[in-house]
């Protein structure tokens, strides 16, 4: 629920500091947009949601394409712990009333936001109902160039695309910030939505050619904390999986090679693979992490990146499989798994 209130803030920054974007992504100086306010609120209502309690909205006609931007940003933060969000929002009118954009685009946000925060790949995320037609239309639909016509659905698109071709969460809002002639407040806010998903938000991550400080907390305005430290405590309680960006881990681009492991075909019960995918974060009583991400299980240990692998469902049980050795370290890639494995906390 903070991807889309961090990408609003990264688009303010972009916009106004571009050299602290580069450097730390988003400003304790920088200013929520109305959807930034909207996504804020949005997740500290969910947060403190009763039983039953619903969002009023009044009744309007769309004043431009990207009219209902707020309502698609709801639907999006409550989606996280939500079967039917559209059901929480109430209006006289369908919500995306006399805007057949929104009204697509708020069905697919929905869909895809909720596989991927079950731990989904991109690929699994668009094999949905809503998922296959958003990319059969994606594929015949003109996105890419701006034009004062584009509605919600095309910013979607654009979203995805950023996402899709990110490795994390921090080059995700790269490339939305970077996109030309666009709302970019409203194009980094659904960016951020997504890929936060998948990667989580904690930490903003930097290639090492950018500089010494390669990580570093995402901050957001002393205004704003006392919210955010409430959602983002929510959030790792009711995590599905640890994510990329919550891990002590790095960016650069890696080679993968197969590994002959003891641990492949080796087979955990169901209540073990969520252990082993929801994880922690690393420490002196847990020195190797595990964090999923786009359907593969990384081992690492003080930002070195050691192995990775998958896990593929047989039966009852979770298989391990294609397990692979990275170029970053010369530790046997064995003894990582096990120590990873063996060392996450027990929730049962």
């Amino acid at each position: 629920m903070l991807g889309a209130i961090a990408g609003d803030l990264a688009a303010w920054t972009y916009e106004n500091d571009r050299e602290c974007f580069y450097a730390s992504l988003t400003s304790k100086d920088a200013v929520l947009s109305n959807l930034g306010k909207t996504a804020l609120d949005t997740a500290l209502w969910s947060l403190d949601r009763r039983q039953n309690g619903c969002i009023e909205l009044e009744i309007q006609a769309p004043l431009n394409p990207t009219g209902y931007a707020d309502r698609l940003i709801m639907l999006a933060n409550l989606a996280w712990y939500n079967e039917n969000p559209q059901a929480l929002i109430k209006s006289a009118k369908e919500i995306f009333y006399d805007d057949k954009e929104g009204m697509y685009a708020g069905n697919i946000i929905v869909e895809l936001i909720r596989s991927l925060h079950i731990g989904n790949s991109k690929k699994e995320a668009l094999s949905g109902y809503f998922g296959k037609i958003f990319a059969q239309m994606k594929s015949g639909w003109q996105w890419k160039d701006s034009k004062p016509t584009d509605g919600l659905l095309t910013y979607l698109m654009r979203a995805w695309y950023c996402f899709e071709t990110a490795w994390d969460f921090t080059s995700a809002i790269h490339n939305a910030a970077r996109w030309p002639d666009v709302d970019r407040h409203l194009l980094c806010s659904l960016t951020g939505a997504l890929a936060e998903a998948m990667y989580g938000c904690e930490y903003r991550l930097l290639k090492e050619k950018y500089g010494s400080n390669w990580y570093n907390f995402i901050e957001y305005p002393d205004a704003i904390n006392e919210g955010v430290l409430r959602i983002k405590d929510y959030q790792y309680e009711n995590r599905n999986f640890f994510p990329k960006n919550s891990a002590l881990t790095n960016v650069e681009r890696h080679i993968w090679t197969h590994y002959d492991s003891s641990f492949e075909n080796r087979q955990f019960s169901p209540e073990d693979y969520r252990r082993h995918i929801r994880s922690s974060h690393t420490g002196w009583e847990y020195r190797y992490g595990i964090y999923l991400n786009d359907g593969w299980v990384y081992v690492y240990r003080s930002a070195v990146l050691l192995a990775r692998f998958r896990y593929v469902q047989e039966d009852r049980f979770y298989t391990i499989k294609d397990v692979q050795k990275s170029d970053q370290s010369q530790e046997v890639p064995d003894i990582a798994i096990g120590e990873a494995l063996k060392g996450v906390p027990d929730y049962r």
